[in-house]
């Protein structure tokens, strides 16, 4: 005999497992769909580190580079560029001196004496500030000749001394040094 009790047990019953069972079958879908998405998502995952990959290649490339040029100081670097900067700028002033002194004159500009050829070629170096230790006479007649002109400038805030060798009314060379260069 069955008593109310498993009566309503039995009746509640079978629902409750056919929602679990239901329950359990989307459960299950959802699981193999979220696995099969892991999946596509990891190949897609691979296939991005694969082309990383390279950066190790790339990584020994440098370092190969890097060790070999050890010797590269960036401060250095950065020191002739503000250098050259600062000739150019040197530059520049000379050639409009040069040029303003040419309309002043009311003539085209003549053609640069032994003066402004020193004088430009220590621009040109990175020196400014460029004095000549030599008399107008002096310049003219190396124009057409050998002889030594003394000069003086200035190079990254410190004045060098020296001496421009001029050969047949040309710059052959030019010798000039900080005052610290002659200490060992």
């Amino acid at each position: 005999m069955e008593t109310p009790t498993t009566q309503a047990a039995a009746d509640w019953l079978g629902p409750a497992l056919l929602w679990l069972v239901g329950a359990l079958c989307v459960l299950s879908a959802f699981s193999a769909w979220l696995f099969w998405r892991q999946q596509e998502l990891l190949a897609e995952l691979g296939g991005k580190l694969a082309a990383l990959e390279r950066l190790a290649g790339i990584e020994t490339s440098v370092r190969g580079l890097s060790d070999a040029r050890g010797d590269l100081d960036l401060r250095r670097i950065e020191h002739v560029l503000v250098d050259l900067r600062n000739a150019q700028r040197g530059l520049e002033d000379a050639l409009l001196r040069a040029i303003e002194r040419g309309s002043a004159a009311g003539a085209a500009p003549a053609a640069p004496g032994l003066s402004d050829a020193i004088t430009n070629r220590l621009l040109a170096l990175g020196y400014e500030r460029v004095q000549i230790a030599a008399a107008a006479d002096e310049l003219a007649r190396l124009e057409s000749a050998d002889g030594d002109v003394l000069v003086e400038a200035r190079k990254s805030g410190v004045a060098h001394k020296g001496r421009v060798l001029v050969r047949g009314g040309r710059i052959h060379a030019v010798e000039i040094q900080p005052p610290f260069a002659v200490f060992p």
